[in-house]
């Protein structure tokens, strides 16, 4: 059985539309601007269709 994050992914893929996935999971945004520095210019770029990441 698929978990529920497979399950979008494969949802996800069958858009044909760019997708930024963002792991936050270590990122300490209180103390590090930086962090979310990182998002706001990730966001600000151009992406191909598709799935891509970036990890915090």
């Amino acid at each position: 059985m698929l978990s529920l994050q497979e399950t979008y992914l494969q949802y996800i893929r069958q858009l044909n539309i760019p997708v930024l996935l963002v792991d936050a999971a270590s990122a300490d945004f209180i103390t590090n601007d930086d962090h979310l520095k990182i998002i706001y210019e990730a966001l600000e770029r151009e992406y191909e269709p598709g799935i891509h990441h970036i990890h915090l």
